[in-house]
């Protein structure tokens, strides 16, 4: 398994490889996939509530009230 320094480093290895233009096109779309993420993470989360037999371990069906404006 790589660990995050390693990929951070190879991340940035090919971003020096990169003209400016696309470097900056490239770092856009980390940001976003970085963010989008994050916002999975915290919308999974908010989907595990405790069900009648007292687990929290249980996924509810609930409908999202997270804001879908981003793009995975």
């Amino acid at each position: 398994m790589l660990s995050l320094d390693c990929i951070v480093a190879q991340v940035d290895r090919v971003l020096d490889e990169l003209s400016r233009g696309a470097r900056t096109n490239a770092m856009e779309h980390l940001d976003e996939a970085a963010t989008c993420v994050a916002l999975t993470i915290a919308e999974g989360n908010g989907k595990r509530s405790p069900i009648a037999s007292g687990t929290s371990s249980s996924l509810a069906a609930q409908p999202s009230s997270a804001p879908h404006a981003w793009t995975c």
